[in-house]
């Protein structure tokens, strides 16, 4: 059996999507060992799988710095002349029409660009909303990373419940409690984080809300430092402004983009973890606080 993948959300720094791609081809490498699958991008991807049954289909054309109309215009042919027999689409990178017969799944992961509009930058809404349901209703079967999301997708793209399947995602393994005292030199020697902290782990953008978070540690004087780790996000410097401010009084330490392998022990370290977010499809830094 072929499987061809849109191997599009390893192009960019590892965000939610891409994660949660990883982790799901990683578990069904080890499944089903005789799948194969075929990674398809129109531009170079970095994708950090185990060794397995895959491969990166890069098929560059003059459409590669458009995916979207490239999924449309190109893809198909490709996944014909490949003999896949089922395409996981991911976001809106899915083709409406087939030149062969061929199984399409959909990971709905959120449905930003309807509940929550304002949070997104216009471009991106603007396709989000031109595309996310005519793929949805072309796809033979949506998976929807958790109810809520299911709920929201019925409601806003208008399929059919019969195609709907809530496939709820996980913390990776890495994710497990450590000794809070070796939780607690790692942070220190790795992130110079050494004494109480609360922990937010978060893209820096409008949705994630930390301006929120900022005006309420404001309010609580004798609260502990407030560490935020995150890579930088769309509309995002007047809040990275804010918390360079917030900086300055020492009660808060911006972090940057910390590695997975470091995570775990930032987790268990804390104190707590919030998450202010205005809206999500799942939340899984809150599962994988809650893993450690």
């Amino acid at each position: 059996m072929r499987v061809g993948i849109d191997a599009l959300p390893f192009a960019f720094e590892r965000t939610g999507v891409a994660r949660y791609l990883t982790s799901m081809l990683d578990q069904m490498l080890i499944l089903d060992p005789s799948v194969e699958f075929l990674l398809y991008t129109p531009i170079p991807v970095s994708v950090p799988l185990k060794s397995g049954n895959w491969v990166v289909r890069e098929i560059p054309d003059r459409l590669s710095l458009r995916p979207s109309i490239w999924a449309q215009r190109t893809l198909p042919g490709l996944l014909a002349a490949d003999a896949v027999d089922a395409f996981w689409g991911q976001p809106t990178n899915l083709p409406l029409r087939r030149k062969h017969r061929c199984f399409r799944v959909l990971t709905v992961h959120d449905l930003v660009p309807y509940v929550l509009p304002a949070s997104m930058h216009f471009r991106g809404l603007l396709r989000m909303r031109l595309m996310l349901r005519l793929v949805a209703r072309a796809a033979e079967c949506v998976i929807a990373v958790s109810h809520a999301t299911a709920t929201q997708a019925l409601r806003y793209l208008k399929i059919r419940r019969e195609r709907v399947r809530v496939v709820r995602e996980a913390a990776a393994g890495v994710f497990t409690p450590l000794p809070k005292a070796e939780a607690r030199a790692l942070v220190a020697r790795e992130l110079g984080v050494d004494r109480p902290y609360i922990v937010f782990v978060s893209t820096i953008e409008p949705r994630k809300d930390h301006r929120t978070l900022l005006r309420a540690l404001r309010d609580v004087p004798d609260a502990p430092l407030l560490v935020l780790a995150g890579g930088v996000g769309w509309r995002c410097r007047s809040i990275l402004a804010a918390i360079r401010d917030e900086e300055s009084t020492g009660r808060v330490k911006y972090l940057g983009r910390v590695e997975d392998c470091i995570l775990p022990a930032l987790y268990s370290a804390a104190e707590f973890a919030v998450y202010p977010s205005l809206y999500e499809g799942f939340g899984l830094p809150v599962l994988e606080a809650m893993a450690c």
